[in-house]
């Protein structure tokens, strides 16, 4: 039970960098993430490998090292690829075109977002869909695409109706029973 005591090691560094990540303490929270990456190259657990290097991407770019935090996500995005794991491409590459967004690299952005957004589509991954829908608007709103952006926005709102339906009817059916 080694192997399984290493990937349980790195899943707990994973969740206390996601709890310094909560109170915006991106250092700390590198420390941990950084601890995590460690531990996968040891157990080769590949979705805590993907995990880490996102989050360290991220926390990287909270701080404002663009480049060093793109560096993080495109190895985190290559290795997805390789394992052919879609959902965390879809991910990747979201968090990679919110990174371009954020420093005015809109075309990139755009780029990674829409096809963040179709593979989410695809698998039905609601909160990546509306994530990504609400990131596409803002970055079409920016080039003046008033269509895509129109037709974009329609697409949040009937998902966000389409959740609300989904709840309610689970509701619905658990009042039955």
């Amino acid at each position: 039970t080694d192997k399984n005591d290493i990937v349980a090691k790195s899943r707990i560094n994973i969740n206390l960098g996601l709890n310094y990540t909560e109170l915006k303490d991106y250092l700390k929270a590198l420390f941990y993430y950084k601890e995590a990456l460690e531990l996968t190259k040891k157990n080769g657990n590949i979705r805590n490998r993907i995990t880490a290097l996102n989050n360290i991407g991220t926390s990287y770019v909270s701080l404002g090292y663009f480049r060093k935090g793109l560096e993080y996500l495109e190895i985190g995005l290559n290795l997805a690829q390789e394992h052919n794991m879609q959902s965390d491409v879809a991910y990747l590459k979201f968090f990679i075109a919110k990174a371009y967004n954020e420093h005015k690299f809109i075309r990139k952005a755009m780029l990674f977002a829409e096809q963040s957004s179709t593979i989410a589509d695809s698998l039905k991954i609601m909160e990546l869909m509306l994530d990504n829908y609400s990131l596409l608007g803002n970055i079409y709103k920016k080039l003046n695409d008033h269509k895509s952006c129109n037709k974009v926005l329609r697409k949040l709102i009937q998902t966000k109706e389409a959740i609300q339906n989904e709840y309610y009817q689970k509701q619905l059916s658990e009042m039955e029973a």
